[in-house]
């Protein structure tokens, strides 16, 4: 259950939806728009980049002591 509630932290803790709907609009009047774009707080980001950068096994450890999950 631990997990679960910081799921739900995260998940109600987010950006406002006309925060989205603003990038949305601008990605939409982009002459030239990109195929991916990362809409999220700095950590998410960070996350992200992460995932790209280090070993698949750092990152699952580091995701299992965010959520509390022990292996």
């Amino acid at each position: 259950m631990k997990t679960l509630s910081i799921i739900e932290k995260d998940e109600t803790g987010g950006q406002a939806p006309e925060v989205l709907a603003r990038k949305i609009c601008r990605i939409v009047d982009s002459p030239n728009p990109k195929q991916k774009y990362v809409i999220a707080s700095f950590e998410q980001k960070l996350a992200v980049f992460l995932n790209w950068i280090i070993p698949w096994k750092w990152f699952s450890k580091i995701l299992e002591s965010h959520y509390g999950i022990n292996n």
